[in-house]
């Protein structure tokens, strides 16, 4: 079985990735990596995927983090060993033209302060080209 028959394409990937974040709690953000978030890290930086255990975090081993790291400008990924990424990060991975994802928010007002959405929507063009339309 060749490397690339494991690293996701574009029609592998979720349509839409859900995200939502309390603005209340005062720590650093972290995005626990779901099936969904690690397909796209895969697609994004050609990294094979791996049958993961049960319900556990999907994690990227010692060398994978690595390869990724090598792609980046400046950023450090080793919590992806641990399952989980910065969510500040990921959203700054949707600034990257080689993300398959835009990224969209909305925020919704509770009590001492707020919730926010975050949508990245799957950039793939789902018009067909029909030819010239005429009326």
């Amino acid at each position: 079985m060749a490397m690339t028959e494991n690293i996701p394409t574009m029609a592998d990937l979720a349509p839409v990735i859900w995200l939502c974040f309390d603005s209340t709690k005062n720590e650093d953000s972290k995005t626990v990596i779901g099936p969904r978030i690690y397909r796209m890290l895969s697609y994004m930086f050609s990294i094979p995927m791996r049958v993961q255990a049960g319900d556990e975090a999907y994690r990227f081993t010692k060398d994978e983090v690595a390869a990724i790291e090598s792609q980046l400008d400046g950023v450090n990924m080793h919590i992806l060993e641990f399952g989980k990424i910065y969510t500040d990060t990921l959203l700054l991975l949707t600034n990257s033209p080689r993300c398959p994802y835009t990224l969209h928010t909305n925020t919704v007002f509770v009590r001492d302060g707020h919730c926010v959405y975050y949508r990245l929507i799957l950039k793939r063009n789902i018009v067909l080209d029909c030819g010239t339309l005429t009326t």
